[in-house]
């Protein structure tokens, strides 16, 4: 970059500091473009960050409106088209529905099906041929899905920057066509579909599985727009939905020129960001099709937890499952959590529970886990130093019991609850960093070391309990089991550092406090053993190597054996009765069986 600045310097390029009767003058820049090296920016110095994303791609047709493309027939809606290419057309349609809840803009997937910009005429078209009025309905109830998505997602439960475009770009869906009149043209054309001759054929089949799919979508969106007034018929919808998808036969399908436009996107007022659109196959849309269904089919269940505990566990599981949770699904569990200053209830749970519950804080603790996993992780830090101020006044509360029982003995029951919230949310924060790549070689063994020192005072936490519940128990055996793999990997990394078998670079910028100091910033506030003890504690591991190997394998049989005594508990047993799959799953891949 230095070259490229000094060549400018050299030619006195810059038009803006250039006298006008000068500016005639032709200087040679053949030596400046050559040492130029490729990937460096020539530009102003009024190039700014904006312009370099609002910027387009020359020679792009989607973007760049100026280039001169050969211009194709208009595509004519009112054509008949065959059965199989009806089928291509609603498969590409599922396709660009998916490639919009991953982030791309709504002009760049689903509005470049042209019949999405005629839908009042498609409203209003009568016809008694089958297969078209199947592609007719069909449009426009994916219009109406497309619609209760984007509701969702306006109200912000999740950041839309990150991983969804809420932007229309001046397009709408023509909300004027009420969900009944949709609703009842799907039935009629099922039960068309459903009597004709020709309903053998697999063709006719497939279309007739693709209304049905798709009229069991919608109703499920309908009704989960509704928040927790209709959940049970929501969750019926989806089921029958699964069902149909695992019955989709993808065989079919003949491919239509020109019902897509790609370069739509050049007669809009507003340009979409120049982003690279991502199309997946049609095995990939329709996996990721039923993924969504069966995310949204776990959603409906909320209102059906046991108890917090498994509330909240459930909501660990939905926010670390992969693949990751769409931003729609996140959104849309964040909402039913709490809307309009309400919360999900259930008439058995104590009321010191209902107390908690209705608490922001406490509240946090769960809409976290509905964003994606870097925005997890950022709110963690925040929400743990609210903690540490929740922690410090249970405390108070737990000495005025004692006053007021008169017995010193009494457990601390509202601080060690605080406590136990706050080190889980610390593990979670340290672990997620793991997940997210976001620390060196050199910082594992500093990150490892400080989540051992959190598990351990996790475990004397819950080692007070002398009558410890099944939740308890189970917590108990956890942090023994994460604290042996834990123990083991930090012995690893510190042979493997001892004995030079990573080539591993060490910061120059800083030294290793300073890392320290800067990596558990977020904790400084709080009890965080001081980088003296990482240092002291690093300094006697490395006394005997071979010693040590013997004890991480002590470890590691340790942690196998609590892993494979958590696998035999209940789902009771783990307060996981809504994620019992993923939890057996979490464990297996910890153990390797899997």
């Amino acid at each position: 970059m230095n070259s490229s600045q000094e060549g400018k310097d050299e030619q006195n390029i810059g038009l803006f500091n250039i006298p006008e009767n000068t500016m005639l003058c032709w200087k040679d820049i053949t030596h400046f473009i050559n040492k130029t090296t490729d990937g460096q920016l020539v530009c102003s110095k009024h190039f700014t960050l904006f312009d370099a994303i609002s910027a387009i791609e020359i020679m792009d047709s989607r973007m760049d409106t100026g280039m001169a493309i050969k211009e194709e027939p208009a595509f004519d809606i009112t054509k008949q088209l065959t059965a199989d290419q009806v089928v291509d057309i609603m498969d590409n349609l599922v396709i660009r529905e998916i490639a919009w809840l991953s982030g791309h803009s709504i002009s760049q997937t689903v509005f470049t099906c042209v019949y999405f910009h005629h839908l009042t005429e498609l409203y209003e078209s009568k016809t008694d041929d089958t297969v078209y009025s199947s592609l007719r309905i069909y449009i426009l109830a994916t219009m109406k899905c497309c619609y209760y998505i984007w509701t969702e997602m306006i109200q912000r439960n999740v950041y839309e920057e990150e991983d969804f475009t809420t932007n229309l770009f001046g397009l709408c869906f023509d909300n004027q066509i009420l969900d009944i009149s949709i609703i009842n043209d799907l039935d009629m054309i099922i039960l068309r579909l459903s009597n004709q001759q020709e309903q053998n054929s697999s063709v006719m089949k497939a279309i007739l599985n693709r209304i049905e799919s798709r009229k069991s979508y919608l109703l499920g969106l309908i009704y989960l727009s509704q928040n927790t007034m209709h959940l049970a018929s929501s969750k019926y919808e989806l089921m029958k939905l699964v069902q149909l998808l695992d019955h989709l036969d993808l065989s079919v399908g003949s491919s239509v020129k020109g019902a897509f436009d790609p370069n739509i996107n050049r007669k809009l007022t507003s340009y979409a960001p120049p982003r690279p659109t991502r199309l997946e196959s049609k095995e990939e849309a329709y996996m990721k099709f039923k993924q969504l269904a069966q995310r949204l089919l776990s959603v409906c269940s909320i209102t059906d937890y046991p108890s917090v505990i498994s509330l909240m566990n459930f909501f660990d599981a939905f926010g670390s499952a992969i693949p990751y949770a769409d931003a729609f699904s996140r959104s849309k569990l964040n909402t039913l959590l709490h809307y309009n200053h309400r919360t999900i209830d259930n008439q058995n749970t104590p009321y010191l529970i209902l107390k908690c519950v209705k608490e922001t804080t406490f509240l946090e603790l769960f809409r976290i886990h509905c964003q994606n996993r870097p925005r997890q992780r950022r709110l963690l830090l925040k929400s743990v130093r609210e903690w540490q101020a929740i922690e410090q006044e249970a405390t108070r509360i737990d000495v005025m019991f004692q006053d007021i029982l008169l017995v010193k003995a009494t457990p601390p029951y509202y601080s060690s609850w605080a406590r136990f919230l706050k080190l889980m949310m610390i593990e979670r924060i340290l672990v997620l960093g793991f997940e997210l790549e976001l620390y060196s070689k050199h910082e594992y063994t500093m990150i490892l070391w400080y989540t051992r020192i959190v598990l351990e005072d996790r475990l004397v936490l819950l080692q007070r309990f002398t009558s410890p519940t099944d939740f308890v128990h189970t917590q108990l055996v956890l942090t023994q089991a994460t604290l042996s793999l834990t123990e083991a990997l930090l012995k690893i990394m510190v042979m493997v550092g001892h004995t030079n078998q990573w080539n591993d670079r060490k910061p120059i910028f800083d030294d290793e406090k300073t890392r320290y100091l800067q990596r558990f910033k977020a904790f400084l506030g709080l009890p965080c053993p001081p980088y003296e003890s990482f240092v002291a504690d690093m300094t006697s591991l490395d006394d005997d190597i071979l010693a040590m190997k013997d004890t991480v394998k002590e470890e590691l049989l340790k942690a196998k054996s609590l892993f494979n005594q958590l696998l035999r508990a209940s789902p009771q047993e783990t307060s996981t009765e809504m994620c019992f799959d993923h939890f057996k799953k979490y464990l297996n891949t910890i153990l390797g069986t899997q």
